[in-house]
């Protein structure tokens, strides 16, 4: 009788245990997703975040792309890099891979806007060149001062290291929110 005791006892304190830690990672995990969120909403859930300016850097590189094909051949590399990094951007939504993307986008950008300076633009379209890249450049400057670094700084700085969620973290396998850039 004693015997069959100690094990359901053993059996009780394991069955508890999971239970803690799956609600641990559970939890956590809703923090980390809520945090993550902002990339895609906005830190006040506003809809002004950082995905939201790269969809409008992809739509002013297209737009950069249209004027270069009625200069340059369609299939010239620069425009068909542009091209095909925006599309990737626009599909993607991982906080670090859209940074990795934008960067490329951005020397991408910058190579097809050299071409164009090779080009004999008429002065609408010289004019519409200055203009997409002013904004396109705005749109980076904007993403640089979005709050998002910051929320996810804090979570994974300030709660994620402090007791007990430093020790559930740890027992339960999960990691940190993900940084753009």
């Amino acid at each position: 009788m004693l015997k069959n005791r100690k094990v359901a006892v053993i059996i009780c304190v394991i069955v508890i245990a999971l239970s803690i830690l799956s609600g641990a990672r559970r939890s956590l995990s809703e923090v980390i997703r809520e945090t993550e969120d902002a990339f895609v909403y906005g830190v006040a859930g506003d809809g002004q975040s950082i995905y939201h300016d790269l969809g409008s850097r992809t739509q002013l590189a297209n737009n950069l792309v249209t004027v270069a094909e009625r200069y340059l051949d369609a299939e010239d590399d620069a425009v068909s890099r542009v091209r095909v990094l925006s599309a990737k951007l626009q599909r993607e939504t991982r906080p670090e891979k859209c940074y990795d993307l934008n960067e490329e986008l951005s020397e991408a950008v910058s190579d097809l806007n050299a071409a164009l300076l090779n080009a004999s633009l008429t002065e609408t379209d010289e004019d519409y060149r200055k203009g997409i890249l002013t904004d396109f450049t705005s749109y980076a400057y904007t993403i640089q001062h979005d709050g998002y670094n910051d929320l996810v700084r804090a979570l994974n700085e300030g709660t994620l290291k402090k007791f007990p969620a430093r020790l559930l973290k740890l027992l339960t396998l999960t990691g940190n929110a993900e940084y753009y850039g």
